[in-house]
């Protein structure tokens, strides 16, 4: 019995680690979210526009919530979704490349900053345990805001329009300033 010890300790240690780990998997995925969604606040406060905010949580929609004037509210579960509000919308294509590309701009950056920090040796190792699911939240929401197409609708969430990422936004609205010139042109 004596002999078993070592191994329940080493279990029980394991277990504790996956638990921290997991805990700041959670709050990386809102930690991750806010700074994206404060890239794209932040571009849009330059470009002029008015009654900003960010909403991280579930895309529930919360008219009283987003109408009122905090600048970050926090939305429904899941937190590792969110937008950015503002009026009035995009007037040119640059406004709508600065505005929505200014969110993956922010995740990429400290997704690269994460793996200097790894290719450095900068951190000790039993630092990563907080460090690790704090950057790979955040190279989630990276590769998210990537995403070309349409995302998985919330299933938490049924009044509220379907999500997308950054770039198929992008790309829609390259698409509707494209079919508004085609009818001038012709």
């Amino acid at each position: 019995m004596a002999q078993d010890t070592p191994g329940y300790a080493f279990i029980v240690a394991l277990i504790v680690v996956l638990l921290i780990v997991w805990v700041f998997w959670v709050i990386g995925q809102c930690l991750a979210v806010l700074l994206h969604e404060t890239g794209h606040w932040v571009a849009a406060r330059i470009m002029g526009k008015k009654n900003c905010g960010i909403v991280v949580g579930g895309l529930k929609h919360d008219v009283s919530a987003i109408s009122s004037l905090r600048m970050i509210h926090f939305g429904t579960w899941p937190w590792n979704k969110g937008f950015t509000h503002y009026t009035p919308p995009p007037r040119t294509m640059s406004e709508v490349l600065w505005i929505a590309g200014s969110g993956p701009m922010v995740s990429g950056l400290l997704s690269v900053s994460g793996v200097i920090l790894a290719w450095l040796h900068v951190l000790p190792i039993t630092a990563w345990i907080v460090v690790a699911p704090l950057w790979l939240a955040n190279v989630r929401v990276f590769a998210v805001s990537l995403w070309p197409g349409p995302l998985v609708a919330d299933k938490h969430a049924t009044d509220a329009p379907h999500p997308e990422s950054d770039v198929h936004y992008i790309l829609q609205q390259i698409q509707q300033f494209r079919s508004r010139k085609r009818p001038e042109n012709s």
